[in-house]
């Protein structure tokens, strides 16, 4: 055994020799490993033979330290180099490869394949992100065209909206006011001639009547209060129905405060129909006689707001019962 421990530096030299041979020369590894194992065992054989050679024990004692010193020295080359031995595959490795736990090289490997489904899966993700990109952009374009369109429609619209204004605007006639006769009728200039107008639709109290026990002061209010509204207003403007004017010579007509409505609108004809406003305010009742009913629904939704609110004339029980007596004489026959 002591003998053995003496030798080893020796044979290890030997066998990390071929193991430096087999980085440069084709030789598998186990070859390198057999011939280390073959010079442990011939050691003792190599010293016979070099005592037999006449070399002194001292000079094989140095000779050993020599071995040793290049041992080491070999060693840290062969640590340090980057050159591949071949393996018993026939594959070129680093040395340093061949000390590698198992652990290490399946992380390795682990990490290889982490990085291999990770580029794949940054490929996928760039497919997808592009796919998205291209479906939003398909969606903008879509919307843009259909915002497009919408518009085109609007201005369509509102240019059929200014031509249908404009026909109504034609229907309308310019007159000045002269004077209020009562709340539902009035005195206006027609080019040059003076035409007495009565607003279709509506029916306020007398007030100014020849019989003079039909004259109350609600009609008297409801004068006062076209009298009040129409006191700044000098030109009005007209629209017909179906008949111009009644039995009594006068002219049937919707009054209005602006040119610039739309007669179909119903905000207009709340905000600028002398009628609707009397209707509106609970100044009038609504009163139609066919075939003049143009307005005939918006005016008795008016009138039945004005109820319930009690708004104007309506605040006094004594003109519901008015009221409901003109309604019941206008009913019998």
């Amino acid at each position: 055994m002591r003998k053995f421990l003496t030798w080893f530096p020796a044979a290890a030299f030997l066998g990390m020799a071929i193991l430096i041979i087999s980085k440069t020369v084709k030789v598998p590894v186990w070859i390198a490993y057999m011939c280390m194992s073959l010079a442990v065992i011939i050691s003792p054989i190599v010293k016979k033979i070099l005592l037999g050679l006449g070399i002194g024990k001292r000079r094989v004692r140095n000779l050993r330290a020599c071995i040793s010193i290049l041992l080491i020295a070999s060693t840290f080359l062969i640590n340090s180099s980057k050159l591949p031995i071949w393996n018993e595959n026939g594959d070129g490795v680093e040395l340093s490869q061949l000390e590698e736990p198992v652990s290490v090289r399946e992380k390795g490997k682990t990490e290889e394949t982490n990085r291999v489904s990770g580029s794949k899966y940054n490929a996928d993700i760039h497919k997808g992100v592009s796919a998205v990109r291209e479906g939003i952009s398909d969606r903008i374009d879509a919307f843009v065209d259909e915002a497009a369109a919408a518009v085109d429609e609007v201005d369509a619209g509102n240019e059929e909206s200014e031509e249908e204004s404009a026909d109504q605007q034609e229907h309308l006639r310019e007159v000045t006011l002269v004077r209020v006769v009562d709340g539902d009728t009035l005195i206006v200039d027609c080019d040059g001639d003076q035409v007495r107008v009565r607003l279709l639709e509506v029916d306020t109290p007398e007030s100014v009547h020849v019989d003079s026990s039909r004259n109350n002061e609600y009609g008297t209010m409801a004068s006062d209060f076209t009298k009040l509204y129409l006191k700044n207003k000098t030109t009005l403007y007209l629209s017909y129905d179906e008949e111009k004017e009644d039995l009594y010579g006068r002219t049937l007509a919707y009054v209005w405060m602006s040119k610039d409505v739309n007669i179909e609108n119903r905000e207009d004809i709340e905000t600028y129909m002398l009628n609707a406003i009397l209707i509106k305010e609970g100044m009038a009742r609504v009163t139609v006689y066919a075939p003049n009913d143009h307005y005939q629904n918006i005016m008795e939704e008016l009138q039945q707001k004005a109820q319930e609110d009690r708004v104007g004339l309506w605040k006094y029980d004594e003109y519901w019962k008015i009221t409901q007596n003109i309604q019941e004489d206008e009913m019998t026959p």
